[in-house]
């Protein structure tokens, strides 16, 4: 399946590492050598970073988009198709709910790393635009399409002229008790 990779591991397995996962984010959208990762999640000790992005290029999740001699050593320059490294509708409707629950559970992990880090760099965390909220809204089918096609298609802008932003969504129906909850706060 994926090269000296276990053939039990699946794509899900590979994604939903912890450290595999920001390395997919850190390369989203982007070309980075591994200098350039290192620099972006510090706190991943050099070896490992090495060890995440060797078993991501052997699954065929990131690749090498350049190489260029540093020094008397070829250094290599990754980069994702984001596509490719998503999961697909049909590899999602295999999942149960606790693989559901460990991949939410990496998601959140994965935001309190970059947020953590992001405070780390900065003595005024409103000094960018921040914001972080959880509120309902209400969507019909169509709704959903258009806020989906909104969210890709800024994602499919060049990174030219522009800052980069982690935009995380977390969309699921609210339960009834959610529900009447947030009805009372209004």
């Amino acid at each position: 399946m994926f090269g000296n990779i276990s053939m039990s591991q699946s794509k899900a397995d590979l994604i939903l590492h912890p450290i595999r996962m920001r390395i997919l984010v850190a390369l989203s959208g982007q070309a980075c050598t591994v200098k350039q990762l290192a620099q972006a999640l510090p706190d991943v000790p050099q070896t490992t970073l090495y060890r995440q992005v060797n078993i991501l290029v052997e699954a065929n999740l990131i690749e090498v988009v350049k190489e260029r001699p540093v020094r008397g050593v070829v250094e290599k320059v990754y980069s994702t198709d984001t596509q490719k490294s998503a999961l697909t509708v049909e590899e999602l409707a295999t999942w149960s709910k606790a693989d559901h629950l460990r991949a939410f559970t990496a998601l959140v992990t994965s935001l309190i790393v970059d947020f953590s880090q992001y405070l780390d760099t900065t003595d005024d965390p409103l000094s960018q635009p921040l914001g972080y909220h959880k509120r309902p809204v209400y969507l019909n089918e169509d709704d959903l399409k258009a806020f989906g096609q909104i969210i890709a298609d800024f994602a499919q802008h060049s990174p030219e002229g522009r800052q980069r932003f982690l935009l995380s969504t977390i969309l699921m129906p609210a339960t009834d008790a959610a529900q009447e909850e947030s009805d009372h706060d209004e």
